[in-house]
């Protein structure tokens, strides 16, 4: 199978930031205050910038794996999709997550995807809705640790930050709606 240049793009929208130095890591991540101050591309850029290299190598590597099997399993094009879920998440933290002044990180594109490809396989293999369902509500107890701060921190984040529970929350449930409605548009 051809490599698609999509995942050559996920990946390198992932690590590329990861050699900017800390001051220009700053610039693109999403803060509150400076969004609020008119700087709107940081509700996309802060998904791309990550804490360090580690961070940016797990979240692309995750993102190139997750669009790889959806597009082996029919997914589609996911950059288009990929972005308007990114502009939505911001949104949604910038409205009902206030308390989270920066953030970070592809992870919650990752849910997003995961949510695609549940979607998709729900409505493809029938037969394995039961392990789909209970991969889901993993996720969702994952949520709920790091809500509670039982989480791990599988990255390494720096002292101060938290996981972003929220951006993986909606991201889910982003992603799911958005199998959703390309299956209805397929269908």
């Amino acid at each position: 199978m051809p490599v698609r240049r999509e995942w050559f793009w996920l990946a390198l929208l992932c690590l590329a930031p990861a050699l900017l130095p800390e001051g220009g890591r700053d610039w693109l991540e999403y803060r509150r205050e400076d969004i609020l101050a008119g700087e709107v591309w940081r509700l996309l850029s802060g998904h791309w910038v990550h804490y360090s290299a580690r961070h940016a190598l797990l979240d692309g590597f995750t993102l190139v794996a997750l669009a790889a099997t959806l597009n082996h399993v029919g997914g589609g094009r996911l950059l288009p999709r990929l972005t308007l879920i990114a502009l939505l998440m911001s949104l949604f933290l910038l409205v009902a997550v206030p308390e989270m002044a920066r953030y970070r990180g592809a992870s919650g594109l990752v849910m997003a995807l995961a949510g695609m490809l549940l979607s998709l396989l729900w409505r493809t293999h029938s037969a394995w809705r039961p392990g789909l369902v209970a991969i889901t509500l993993l996720l969702c107890a994952k949520f709920l640790a790091d809500a509670l701060d039982l989480g791990a921190d599988l990255v390494g984040l720096p002292d101060g930050i938290r996981v972003a529970w929220q951006a993986h929350a909606a991201g889910l449930a982003l992603g799911l709606l958005a199998g959703k409605l390309s299956g209805r548009v397929a269908a």
